[in-house]
């Protein structure tokens, strides 16, 4: 794993426009071998693992250093241009940690225009949750990936999601098209895809917590989301979700009311958080990223 970030996919020949290339952010196992196992993209897929995995050396830095780093690594591979950035788990935390920490630069060599959210849920830090049910039992992992869990944790335990001012395309209505079906959606809802059922728009809470202090506004990238429809399995007498299910019943995970708008769509899918990368999944999930990248890819604004 020393070429980092690394090239997963090409884009097929013969496109006369090419997609807008896909950035995967590594989960909190540190690795990237579960998207190796995704079908094609249909576009130019890089991968970031992360530097740290193999000395199981914490970043004392926090997010900010990591996402600094990640964008000198996108720099350096020669990544230009527009691009969609994205992870499973804690990869969506750091594609919005970077994307933010990507504003402060002069002259970026690429630009963050659309995020993946694969079952990323609204981050509150960890210290100021109450206990929740235990997460499923991982000692028959290898040891440094869960040294990474543990590294990750200790992070997470105090982090605050970044802070933006403007909601993704300051709140206008958007259009796009979803499997040749076109969709206009105003701010406050979105395109859910439920299982088992079409795309409907639905309505959302709205972010009214008042707008981060800031000398200048940032405005959120668009996003959408992977959405895992079932609760881990838990072999406990505990009656509380473990963590990355404490939002498992709404639609957006959490994130609708508590963070400015920037989630245009959210499709369901019939897994839970930890097997959706699993093989008799992942045929499905590689369909249901491309209906995510076709909206991204067709987004306009009226």
């Amino acid at each position: 794993m020393d070429e980092n970030p690394l090239r997963l996919q090409t884009c097929p020949l013969g496109e006369f426009k090419r997609p807008t290339p896909l950035v995967l952010i590594h989960d909190s196992g540190g690795t990237t071998f579960s998207y190796f196992r995704l079908g094609s993209l249909n576009r130019d897929v890089w991968a970031i693992h992360d530097p740290h995995f193999a000395t199981a050396e914490p970043w004392k830095g926090g997010f900010d250093e990591i996402a600094e780093h990640y964008i000198n690594l996108i720099e350096r591979a020669g990544i230009r241009g527009s691009i969609l950035l994205g992870g499973w788990s804690l990869g969506g935390y750091l594609s919005l940690a970077i994307a933010h920490k990507l504003v402060a630069v002069t002259a970026p060599s690429f630009t963050v225009i659309g995020i993946l959210l694969i079952d990323s849920p609204f981050h509150i830090p960890m210290c100021k949750l109450p206990p929740c049910g235990p997460d499923p039992d991982i000692t028959g992992l290898p040891e440094l990936v869960r040294k990474s869990f543990d590294n990750y944790d200790i992070l997470l335990d105090k982090w605050e999601l970044p802070q933006w001012t403007i909601p993704a395309f300051q709140g206008k209505t958007i259009y796009f098209t979803v499997v040749d079906k076109s969709f206009a959606v105003p701010d406050g809802r979105i395109l859910h895809k439920p299982l088992g059922q079409d795309w409907r728009d639905v309505k959302t809470r709205s972010f009214e917590h008042g707008t981060a202090i800031s000398e200048q506004s940032i405005e959120l990238p668009p996003a959408v989301m992977v959405r895992c429809a079932w609760p881990t399995p838990i072999d406990t007498s505990s009656k509380e979700p473990c963590h990355v299910d404490r939002f498992r019943h709404e639609t957006l995970l959490g994130w609708d009311g508590n963070y400015p708008n920037f989630i245009k769509a959210a499709i369901d899918t019939d897994t839970h958080h930890f097997n959706i990368f699993e093989s008799p999944n992942v045929k499905t999930l590689t369909v249901q990223l491309n209906e995510c990248f076709g909206i991204l890819d067709s987004l306009q604004v009226a």
